[in-house]
């Protein structure tokens, strides 16, 4: 049995990580006639992609910050599907980010390619808010590097529905992220907001999901705890996500298995 301590509501608590992933996911899946890439295909078309001209408001995350999240991308695709993805800062207050309450947004598009048409993420972080996350709460910056490739791996569970393709949830649940995404209620700041922003399945799944791959990322670290910033009613209903999903995604319950094998 393996256990995780976490910190809760300023006590720490154990968490049994009970059921079942595997190198079970594919790093990416392109549209239809295409071969999913692989792990060598991912980093060199993200090299290219960081080529790529951006808006002069804009900057490419490079360095240390960038190797943080080169590390969450690697073990994220080890449970879902993560494209080739791109990471910029933009500054905050700005249009995309007028307060610290919005930390980063991405998306997945189609990019034509001369193999095929394959699908390329893009996710921007308020640049002030890293920054003040890197200095004191890197764990917790983590968290929301997960959270936000899961964003990723549901809007491309979207367009692979579109294709008629094969995908790891059931098109009815990826029906619901898509009702989501067109409906989205941004969170702006207020109180009535955050609430609206956090009751939607798509961010009900990214926070769930994100804190089991996060607990899972440091599982053999003895003295993990997690100081986290999601707002107490957030946290509740992630962890909650998060234990169940223990129970229901198989990739999880695999990798566990494979863990428990190696030791």
């Amino acid at each position: 049995m393996f256990s995780k301590e976490c910190a809760s509501a300023g006590s720490k608590e154990q968490w049994p990580c009970e059921k079942s992933h595997g190198s079970c996911s594919k790093i990416c899946t392109p549209l239809r006639g295409e071969q999913q890439a692989t792990q060598r295909k991912l980093w060199r078309r993200c090299k290219k992609l960081e080529n790529v001209k951006v808006s002069e408001f804009m900057e490419y995350i490079k360095g240390d910050y960038k190797r943080l999240i080169d590390n969450c991308m690697q073990f994220a695709a080890l449970f879902m599907f993560v494209p080739p993805t791109v990471f910029l800062f933009d500054d905050c207050p700005s249009k995309r980010f007028p307060t610290m309450s919005n930390s980063a947004e991405g998306r997945v598009r189609p990019v034509k390619k001369d193999d095929g048409v394959y699908m390329e993420g893009e996710i921007i972080f308020n640049k002030p808010w890293f920054e003040k996350s890197w200095s004191g709460h890197k764990i917790d910056l983590e968290f929301y590097i997960f959270h936000e490739l899961r964003h990723l791996h549901q809007q491309l569970s979207m367009e692979l529905k579109r294709q008629h393709q094969a995908t790891k949830e059931s098109y009815a649940e990826i029906s619901r992220w898509e009702n989501e995404f067109f409906n989205y209620k941004r969170n702006d700041g207020s109180s009535e907001a955050q609430k609206d922003n956090m009751a939607q399945e798509v961010e009900l799944d990214a926070n769930g999901y994100g804190l089991s791959l996060l607990m899972l990322y440091h599982i053999k670290d003895t003295d993990f705890t997690f100081e986290y910033s999601l707002p107490e009613e957030a946290y509740k209903l992630a962890d909650a996500r998060s234990r169940m999903y223990y129970k229901t995604k198989s990739e999880f319950g695999k990798y566990i298995e494979e863990l428990k094998c190696s030791n």
